[in-house]
């Protein structure tokens, strides 16, 4: 069973939180500072979350997300654990009614010889996803999004589910 649930925590509160959520060693984060993005294998940072503005932590087991809202943080969790930490209020009444859709996004750069790395010219950058595959010498990395859709197809919730190597466009291995 799924589980919807939200609640606001003082800034101070919510790293212990975050950090003490029970994610699976496979668990990306992804945060944003007022300086950086970190994606990465998820590990119980203290300090990235603690200054982060925003974030989430995902898997296909669920995902926590954060926003800094003034003095509190809003902290919205959808999968199938319900979270531990005291003040969680449920709203998974409002899932009833919808369905789990997917979607993919292809994110930036291509995989740069089977290194850890993927390259994208438009921004002069390297980027290194959470990847451990290293099927396609010139893969991509796709999000796989887990949208909760009504009876219409229109997405009422949506969450993070994980990320996958594909095939590139300029990769000729086989599947």
């Amino acid at each position: 069973m799924t589980v919807l649930c939200s609640m606001d925590l003082p800034g101070e509160k919510t790293v212990e939180a975050i950090v003490g959520h029970p994610f699976p060693e496979d668990a990306i984060i992804l945060a944003f500072t007022p300086v950086e993005a970190v994606m990465g294998v998820f590990r119980p940072d203290v300090s990235l979350v603690d200054r982060s503005e925003e974030g989430r932590v995902f898997s296909p087991e669920g995902e926590l997300r954060w926003r800094r809202l003034g003095p509190v943080v809003r902290m919205v969790y959808l999968g199938a654990i319900m979270p531990n930490h005291p003040g969680w209020i449920d709203g998974s009444r409002h899932l009833a009614g919808l369905r789990p859709q997917y979607s993919d996004f292809l994110l930036w750069g291509v995989r740069s010889d089977l290194e850890p790395e993927w390259l994208e010219h438009q921004l002069p950058k390297r980027l290194v996803y959470p990847i451990s595959t290293v099927t396609y010498p010139r893969g991509r990395v796709k999000l796989v999004v887990e949208n909760w859709v009504d009876p219409f197809g229109m997405p009422r919730f949506a969450r993070y589910h994980h990320l996958e190597e594909v095939k590139g466009e300029t990769d000729h291995a086989t599947e």
